[in-house]
């Protein structure tokens, strides 16, 4: 019959609107093995693509094909989930991961499945205050665009109250007793965790760790993800979202998307970071033959401004093209007409020895394009960071040890003739111009009110 032979599938499904967060508690602890976490979401749209083959008849002879593409578009308002999952995770298992396990995308989940011994919701509640009426898009024929989105629209009418009363007790219910039935058959048939393969790799190449495919085989390795597409795809996702230049203002858009909001929360003002309290309070003695001195030192009340001025070049651990083990950084502050401006109250006091001296000044320092640049060599072990478990990811030690120590000599030197496994081979600083100023607040040393009159000028500053 007419209906026989039509095949519906779906093509893509979005969600847009997971950035409407209005409430959002992290997970919580209230049991041993028990975590409870909520969020809310002020609108969430879904829409779904499917592609509709109608074939008219299953004679050969005389049948006719026609294919639509649809889309429907729904959508619910004030969207609110909580829930209580119980978790028995085996943390020797998990300890025993490797890094090298986690390094690809179809990995992940299969490693810490592994790790799980029983995972399933104690309580699922979901609710939603508003659903957005659905409508159908994309038919060639208009009338029947007009007349699904008319039946649509009728019955949702109808059965929109009862849809959204039933939603928390079915969440509750049957929707937690599917998910928990879901989880419990992955712990079963759940795929072993891959353990990484280190043969024939020495030392980490950079330019396959760091770049795409593309990119490390253009610089001459290998490029083929030999240490995973994780770490490649995030950093070209860093790279473009922060590093590269925003159209809109031709700056980097690392000073809007992170240094603004991030000083902002700290200290209300984009691009400023201020400490009122004293960061530094220290009193010493100095005493070397007649010299008996005790001195103290204060720093307080340190803004800084202008933290959003980062330009181009920008670039944080880009591989060297010509050296496997090779790693640039260029970072330039101060750029786009904003000097990066520094400055602190600072109090010394200097007694003995018939001195008396007291000074309590703010010093400021302002520099203007300021490209610094560095370079590291570091030569990892790649099958000890592969082995690396993550029982020791905070024991500093074992990262070193996934550097080679070279030959020491009886002092503790590296041997000239050995090879040096980690170095910082390059630092360039440039800066385009110095600003130095002072203020005293009380000073008792000769001069000091003079020497703060003289640096605070324009003509004492310095440009290269």
């Amino acid at each position: 019959d007419f209906l026989s032979n039509t095949t519906i599938s779906w093509t893509e499904i979005r969600i847009l609107g997971l950035d409407t967060f209005s409430n959002i508690l992290l997970p919580t602890i209230i049991g041993k093995h028990t975590l409870m976490s909520s969020m809310k979401w002020n609108v969430i749209h879904l829409e779904i693509d499917l592609t509709i083959q109608i074939e008219a008849s299953s004679d050969e002879a005389t049948s006719s094909q026609q294919t639509e593409y649809i889309t429907i578009k729904t959508g619910v308002q004030d969207l609110e989930l909580s829930f209580a999952a119980f978790a028995a995770i085996d943390l020797d298992y998990l300890g025993s991961i490797m890094i090298g396990s986690l390094l690809r995308f179809d990995q992940i989940i299969p490693c810490f499945m592994g790790a799980l011994r029983s995972l399933h919701f104690t309580s699922l509640y979901f609710n939603v205050g508003n659903i957005i009426e659905p409508t159908v898009e994309g038919f060639i024929s208009t009338s029947v665009d007009s007349a699904l989105n008319d039946a649509a629209e009728v019955v949702f009418s109808m059965y929109e109250s009862s849809i959204i009363g039933s939603i928390p007790g079915g969440f509750e219910t049957t929707v937690r007793d599917a998910v928990n039935a879901f989880f419990s058959d992955c712990l079963v048939d759940y795929v072993e965790c891959p353990e990484p393969d280190t043969k024939g790799l020495k030392y980490v190449d950079f330019r396959d760790a760091l770049m795409n495919e593309a990119d490390a085989k253009s610089a001459g390795a290998v490029g083929s993800l030999t240490y995973g597409d994780i770490i490649p795809q995030l950093r070209d996702f860093i790279m473009d979202q922060f590093f590269a230049n925003d159209p809109a203002t031709g700056e980097p858009q690392i000073n809007s998307k992170l240094i603004e909001p991030i000083t902002s929360y700290i200290s209300g003002t984009p691009g400023t970071l201020a400490f009122d309290d004293t960061l530094l309070n220290m009193t010493f003695n100095i005493n070397i033959e007649a010299i008996d001195l005790e001195v103290t030192v204060r720093m307080s009340e340190v803004l800084m401004e202008n933290l959003n001025s980062m330009g181009q070049p920008l670039e944080i651990m880009k591989p060297r093209s010509t050296e496997p083990n090779m790693i640039d950084n260029k970072v330039t502050f101060g750029a786009n007409s904003k000097p990066l401006k520094a400055s602190t109250r600072l109090f010394l006091a200097v007694k003995g020895n018939g001195m008396d001296m007291m000074n309590d000044m703010e010093i400021g320092l302002e520099l203007d394009a300021v490209p610094f640049f560095a370079a590291f060599l570091a030569k990892v072990e790649a099958s000890r960071i592969l082995n690396f478990p993550l029982r020791d990811m905070a024991n500093p030690h074992c990262w070193i040890a996934t550097l080679p120590a070279p030959q020491l000599d009886s002092e503790g030197l590296r041997v000239s003739s050995s090879e040096a496994t980690v170095a910082l081979t390059d630092l360039d600083i440039a800066i385009e111009r110095v600003k130095i100023s002072s203020k005293c607040f009380e000073c008792t040393s000769p001069g000091m009110f003079d020497l703060s009159s003289t640096v605070s000028t324009d003509e004492a500053s310095i440009s290269a």
